[in-house]
C-alpha cells in the first residue's frame, strides 16, 4: 500500500503484520525546484490571495521519487523495500540504475 499526498517522501516504509508493504507517501515526480510541481510564485500567490491562479510548470531539473519492493517469488511475501529519489538526468545517464537500487 503506497500513498501520496504531500509529495514529500516519508521514508517510513515497513511491512505490516499481515505482510502488506506500506509507505505513507512515495513522493513526487516533477520539477525539483517547485512547489508540488508548479512554479513557486504561482503556488504562493494562490495561497496568499486565495484566488484562482494559473499554474505553470517550471523549467529545469526534475526528480523521480520511487519505492523499490523486493518480493519473494515463491511465497509472494515482501523481503524488503526502500524509498529513493533520483534526478531524471541521472536515470537517463545510467539506465541500469534501478537494478543497482533493488539489491
Amino acid at each position: 500500500m503506497l500513498g501520496t499526498h504531500t509529495h514529500v517522501q516519508t521514508a517510513d516504509e515497513r511491512v505490516l503484520p499481515g505482510g502488506t508493504a506500506f509507505m505513507t507517501d512515495v513522493g513526487m515526480t516533477g520539477p525539483s525546484d517547485s512547489v508540488i510541481g508548479v512554479k513557486k510564485e504561482d503556488a504562493i500567490s494562490r495561497f496568499l490571495t486565495q484566488r484562482p491562479h494559473k499554474f505553470e510548470i517550471p523549467k529545469g531539473p526534475a526528480q523521480l521519487d520511487a519505492v523499490v519492493i523486493d518480493i519473494d517469488g515463491k511465497t509472494a511475501g515482501q523481503r524488503g523495500s526502500s524509498g529513493s529519489r533520483y534526478g531524471l538526468d541521472e536515470i537517463c545517464e545510467n539506465p541500469k540504475l534501478h537494478a543497482a537500487t533493488a539489491k
